[in-house]
């Protein structure tokens, strides 16, 4: 029997499924496994119960639950009904709260699924800004977590499916919103099986392999890579819930250990995470020779972090071979380009005075003036990637800085905001907001165009700031953010130093002092503001939200 070829999502369902295909969450003290079988059969339980309030192919239905298993199930069966999930996550803050409100007004035909706690706390905070209305006229579209998995537990009626085409849209992946008007990236079925398939081939991925993932599943990374490659793939995969990890960040690598998994991923702020809660003695029997691919992407990598993650679980039987730098982003379905399978990590030695628009990178000519990248390889299949000359698609020579542009089956041809956001799209060509260039064939990102400041005639990217000024003493790594602000005095852009505090002034003059003097003698770059803060914003996946800070500054919300 020939297996049916996959050119949407709710074709995975339709191949030969076997008991073995499961898919695990790990949420409480016992874990709870799911065959493929089965999820499709909830799945259709939780169509029916959609249909019958009134779900129709083509609305939408936002997706804000911390259950991972209500969440993908409600996915499915919002798939196979021709209806369009939006993924919110389901955070206690102000900014989540925020970004829920924004995403709702930007789609007047949702659905919602919510948590309790978290439709309590939407109606809390919608009142406090005025949307009472709003939400009250959204009520009778809400359904509760509870009776998603009371019909999915029952047997109630089964949905009717729709017969879904590849280039209708499959789900909408939103930016991180908080601040602004949330960007709705609205990924098709053809834009993801096509990246999926992509990244399948560069991995290898095989159905006896075991991916286990604990980003956040409103996160590319985590839905797309942690879930819907496993699927489409035909693994046997796990889920480890996001606040497990953050909690517990050892539990990660532990949890591999006991699923027997082979491939894992996360942004470089997790190797950090699991760096600073490990202990030697405690872990003398974990063994993660069982991993061969680690997926690094999301957030620049810092190579002497990656470096030391790597040396410490090298006595764990890790394989530093099995880390596996990339790039992507939602726009591109996640994936734009990967390194030879087991290349390992390299790193690529600059000047970091060359880096502006236009520049030829060439080495660094003194010790203070490196900086360090690492190569993320070439583009997925189906994918074009050009580094830009500054005209409307010129193409930069190898070697020379410029913003990156990508063009492909799994690159998104509609965006939605509320927001006079300027369209990134010319001629089938995306602009990724990155800047980089392509040296020995290799693909190197500099940074976020947005995020980059010019200090001085230098252009200075915050990844490289930080990770120098998280060597100073008293300084936690990943407790700081570089970002280029407008001076209040003078109105110039200056480099600004945001720092978590919780302890005396007179300490952190000190600490501020030393910032300032190991920023300029590493790289010549005056930081001209440091200021203590008493939290550092960060997305739900752990992205740093530079740019948050950076208003809040310039709009006196900060002392």
């Amino acid at each position: 029997m020939d297996t049916p070829r996959i050119e949407t999502l709710t074709d995975v369902l339709r191949r030969p499924l076997r008991p073995e295909h499961t898919v695990g969450y790990l949420t409480g003290k016992d874990p709870v496994f799911t065959s493929y079988v089965d999820l499709e059969a909830r799945a259709r339980r939780i169509l029916g119960l959609l249909q019958a309030r009134g779900i129709r192919p083509g609305e939408h239905v936002g997706l804000v639950t911390s259950s991972p298993q209500v969440f993908i199930e409600s996915f499915w069966g919002c798939l196979l009904g021709g209806a369009i999930p939006l993924p919110v996550s389901a955070g206690a803050s102000a900014d989540h709260q925020r970004k829920l409100l924004r995403v709702l007004a930007m789609y007047d035909d949702r659905f919602l699924i919510i948590d309790d706690a978290s439709w309590q706390r939407a109606e809390e905070f919608g009142a406090s800004e005025g949307q009472e209305e709003r939400l009250s006229a959204l009520s009778p579209r809400v359904l509760r977590s509870d009776e998603i998995l009371a019909a999915a537990d029952g047997e109630g009626p089964e949905g009717v499916e729709h017969n879904v085409q590849p280039d209708d849209f499959a789900y909408v992946q939103f930016s991180s919103g908080s601040t602004r008007a949330p960007k709705g990236i609205q990924l098709t079925h053809r834009n993801l099986v096509a990246n999926i398939s992509a990244i399948r081939s560069a991995i290898q991925l095989m159905p006896d392999d075991r991916p286990i993932g604990w980003m956040p599943l409103t996160h590319d990374m985590g839905l797309i890579g942690g879930h819907l490659t496993g699927m489409i793939a035909g693994t046997h995969h796990t889920l480890i819930p996001t606040e497990r990890f953050v909690r517990r960040p050892l539990t990660w690598l532990q949890e591999a250990v006991a699923q027997g998994s082979t491939v894992t991923s996360g942004p470089n702020f997790a190797y950090q995470h699991v760096l600073r809660a490990y202990k030697p003695d405690r872990f003398e029997g974990l063994d993660l020779s069982r991993l061969r691919v680690i997926f690094n992407g999301a957030e620049p990598i810092a190579y002497d972090l990656v470096r030391r993650f790597l040396e410490t679980f090298a006595p764990h039987g890790l394989n530093p071979a099995a880390m596996f730098p990339v790039y992507g982003l939602a726009e591109a379905s996640l994936a734009v380009s990967t390194p030879p399978l087991l290349s390992g990590l390299r790193r690529t030695s600059l000047d970091r005075t060359h880096l502006q628009l236009g520049d030829r990178v060439r080495p660094p000519e003194a010790p203070r003036d490196r900086l360090d990248l690492v190569p993320v390889g070439t583009p997925v299949d189906f994918l074009d990637v050009r580094i830009g000359d500054g005209t409307p698609l010129g193409r930069a020579p190898e070697g020379v800085v410029g913003p990156i542009w990508i063009r492909g089956d799994n690159v998104v041809t509609s965006l939605r905001t509320d927001d006079d956001e300027s369209d990134p799209r010319v001629d089938g060509w995306y602009d990724t907001g990155d800047l980089g260039f392509v040296l020995d064939g290799d693909l190197h990102i500099c940074g976020r165009v947005k995020e980059m400041a010019i200090v001085n005639g230098q252009n200075v990217f915050p990844h490289d700031i930080e990770e120098i000024a998280s060597e100073v003493e008293g300084v936690i790594p990943g407790k700081l953010i570089a970002i280029g602000v407008r001076h209040p005095e003078t109105d110039r852009e200056v480099l600004a130093l945001f720092v978590l505090w919780r302890k005396s002034r007179e300490a952190f003059e000190d600490v501020a002092q030393r910032l300032r003097q190991t920023v300029v003698n590493r790289t010549g770059v005056q930081v001209s503001i440091v200021l203590p803060v008493s939290a550092i914003p960060k997305t739900t996946s752990g992205k740093l939200q530079r740019l948050q800070l950076a208003r809040d500054f310039e709009q006196g919300k900060l002392q």
